[in-house]
C-alpha cells in the first residue's frame, strides 16, 4: 500500500500545473498579440478574496490582487528600496514631517480621467474616514494632514516623523 502525503500531493499538483503553462506557452503559434484591453487574469488560490478594495481588504489573496489592480504614489523594488511609480520624486522635510510627492502627469484611470493630488487627498482621507485597522491602513493613524499644493503636488504632514 502507497500511502501520499499532503506534501506531495501539492508538489504534484504544483508541478503538473507548471507543465501545462509551459506547454500551453510552447504552443502558441501566433505570438503575443498587441492588444489595450479584453484579456482577463486567472489566480488559482484555496480561498476567494472577501473584497478587493484597498479600503477595506484584510486578506493575503486580497493583498495579492491589490497589488495587481492599484498603483501606488511608490513601488518597492526587488531590493527593498522606494521607486517613483505614480509620484515621480518626492522630498523629506529635515525634521521628517512633510513629506512633498510630485505625481506624474498624463496618468489616467480606467475612464481617461487624469489623475491629480485631489485624487491623492481623496483616497488618504477616505483611508482616514474608514479607519479600518487593516495592514494596508495602519499608515493614516500618523497623518496630521494632506495639502495640494498644485494640480501634480501634496504635501502631506505627519504627527511625528
Amino acid at each position: 500500500m502507497v500511502c501520499i502525503t499532503a506534501p506531495i500531493i501539492r508538489r504534484l499538483t504544483i508541478c503538473s500545473l507548471a507543465i501545462g503553462f509551459l506547454i500551453i506557452g510552447c504552443n502558441n503559434k501566433e505570438g503575443i498579440k498587441d492588444k489595450s484591453y479584453g484579456d482577463s487574469l486567472t489566480i488559482v488560490t484555496y480561498h476567494a478574496p472577501v473584497d478587493i478594495s484597498p479600503l477595506t481588504a484584510v486578506s493575503g489573496i486580497s493583498s495579492i490582487l491589490l497589488e495587481t489592480i492599484f498603483d501606488g504614489l511608490v513601488r518597492l523594488d526587488m531590493d527593498l528600496k522606494l521607486r517613483p511609480h505614480l509620484a515621480t520624486s518626492w522630498e523629506t522635510s529635515n525634521e521628517g514631517l512633510k513629506w512633498t510627492f510630485y505625481l506624474r502627469k498624463g496618468v489616467t484611470f480606467h475612464d481617461g480621467v487624469e489623475l491629480t493630488a485631489d485624487d491623492v487627498k481623496f483616497t488618504i482621507e477616505e483611508f482616514i474616514r474608514i479607519n479600518l485597522r487593516s495592514p494596508f491602513a495602519g499608515w493614516t493613524e500618523n497623518i496630521k494632514s494632506i495639502n495640494i499644493k498644485d494640480r501634480y503636488a501634496i504635501d502631506i504632514v505627519l504627527k511625528k516623523p
